[in-house]
């Protein structure tokens, strides 16, 4: 298969996967979800308990390291509707492991939420060349992105 360089062949190709996606009903974003996924069955996320937020947090403290709970906690963030807090853990979870798939995921969705689309491909990009066996989930990810700019 032909390697797509540049960043319109890169979209292309996205597209095509966002397609393929769509047509078996999965949306892109959130397919590399954590460890837990606090959905009701109206489909809305119930906002986190302090006690979440408490051991999470002492899970960070016990495994600095782990970029799942920087991760962890940027999830509990988003459900409880502080993106500013979300931002600042996934930023810290990459820091930790910039090849993390869940935390580049779930940045991606924050960065398309909030219009961020430019930060995304950059994002998107830069983790795709660095792991060419990537989600096709993140490659669609980046179709949707490229799409909305």
């Amino acid at each position: 298969m032909a390697r797509a360089t540049s960043p319109f062949a890169r979209c292309a190709l996205g597209l095509a996967i966002v397609s393929v996606v769509a047509l078996t009903g999965c949306s892109g974003f959130g397919l590399l979800g954590g460890k837990s996924d606090p959905t009701r069955v109206d489909g809305r996320q119930e906002a986190p308990g302090p006690d979440a937020f408490a051991t999470t947090r002492a899970q960070l403290q016990a495994a600095p390291r782990e970029a799942y709970w920087p991760f962890h906690l940027a999830e509990l963030y988003v459900a409880a509707d502080s993106s500013t807090r979300a931002f600042e853990n996934l930023d810290a979870a990459l820091a930790i492991d910039a090849n993390y798939a869940p935390a580049v995921s779930l940045l991606s969705r924050l960065y398309y939420d909030a219009k961020m689309h430019a930060e995304a491909i950059r994002l998107l990009e830069e983790y795709l060349a660095r792991n060419p066996a990537a989600p096709d989930a993140l490659r669609a990810s980046l179709a949707l992105h490229c799409e909305a700019v």
